[in-house]
């Protein structure tokens, strides 16, 4: 919450939005105030009955980018816009006429690897949770599946490292200039 309050807005894919049943809202600002919601999915099955679209916040903007024949905009009410568009290609042409200069992406590996893979990322925030580190040979990792590496590397700086009391790690990294 605490870099929430930091950005114009928050993008996740589809899976993340699904697995921690997000709204993308931050509760002590007024709507007026909201950061502005990104939704990303290749094809465009959302859930149209998810509680993002039906919890007032910012605008709401779905990402797709190759829709499937039956995605339908109109079945997702509070969504402001849809842009028929890969993630890199929305972030180059659409996100500074919408006022975002400072876009925060939370999720996991697939969007981290398509944003690293553009030279899209200025700062790398990870949080490493004991009870979350475990997964089998079908987990994904920082940067998407296993086995489907990134095609070069991406030099960051670790610029900082912070411990909670629950036992949870926060690593900062900022990229190479």
């Amino acid at each position: 919450m605490e870099i929430r309050q930091t950005v114009d807005a928050i993008m996740v894919a589809r899976g993340t939005l699904e697995a921690d049943n997000m709204a993308m809202i931050l509760p002590d600002r007024s709507l007026d105030k909201q950061p502005i919601r990104c939704l990303v999915s290749r094809k465009g099955n959302f859930d149209p009955s998810h509680k993002v679209f039906a919890t007032p916040g910012g605008d709401i903007h779905l990402i797709v980018a190759d829709p499937a024949d039956d995605f339908d905009p109109g079945n997702y009410p509070r969504a402001t816009a849809t842009h028929r568009a890969t993630v890199q290609d929305f972030i180059e042409n659409s996100a500074m006429s919408l006022g975002i200069e400072r876009l925060l992406c939370e999720g996991g590996g697939t969007l981290a690897k398509s944003l690293i893979e553009s030279d899209l990322i200025d700062e790398y925030r990870l949080t490493l949770a004991g009870h979350t580190l475990i997964g089998g040979s079908k987990a994904p990792t920082l940067t998407g599946h296993l086995g489907d590496y990134l095609g070069k590397s991406t030099k960051l700086s670790l610029e900082g490292f912070e411990r909670n009391a629950g036992g949870e790690i926060f690593l900062t990294y900022l990229r190479h200039q």
